[in-house]
């Protein structure tokens, strides 16, 4: 077998392994499609329309759903109040939280159904002490405002995992 048909037999193989790690989620009240990871638990819709994922069983939450020590939460949702503009619900989106790093970042994935999108990763205090990330991907994408928002402890040593986990939702998402 020559070194060509071994490196394309490599790639059909990953192909198929990496499908079959993901698992699509069509949301009929949001309007939106996604792929989460299949070792994450899918949440929702909630009433609001939201879609989430967590690393972790909800039962394990503590209470008013802070996400777990060594865990992962990814949610879905749209501007439910009908913010005038991206920049407004981004602001009220960061009131009480501190805004660590913004980038407005263009996904190299070709036929995204997002061209570009704002990227803010904030720092939440949660308690004395006790600091908490979330990165939030806000982008408009007709007359609708999305946001897809991943939350973790700070300093959990997987956070480059959930960021990935993160990266692989943004490039998936397709509204209809």
């Amino acid at each position: 077998m020559s070194n060509r048909a071994i490196v394309l037999a490599i790639c059909v193989i990953l192909a198929v392994e990496i499908s079959a790690e993901e698992t699509r989620v069509m949301n009929a009240q949001g309007k939106y499609a996604a792929t989460f990871p299949t070792n994450w638990i899918i949440w929702g819709p909630d009433s609001l329309g939201a879609v989430g994922a967590t690393t972790y069983p909800k039962d394990s939450a503590a209470g008013g759903g802070i996400v777990p020590p060594g865990e992962a939460s990814i949610t879905i949702y749209t501007d439910a109040k009908g913010t005038a503009t991206l920049d407004q619900w981004i602001a009220q989106s960061l009131r009480f939280t501190e805004e660590v790093r913004r980038a407005t970042i263009a996904p190299r994935k070709s036929g995204a159904a997002i061209k570009s999108y704002i990227e803010i990763e904030a720092r939440d205090d949660v308690a004395p002490g006790i600091y908490y990330r979330t990165v939030t991907d806000y982008f408009k994408r007709g007359n609708r405002l999305f946001a897809i928002r991943l939350e973790y402890k700070e300093g959990d040593p997987r956070a480059s995992e959930y960021r990935a986990a993160l990266g692989s939702v943004v490039n998936t998402f397709s509204p209809y």
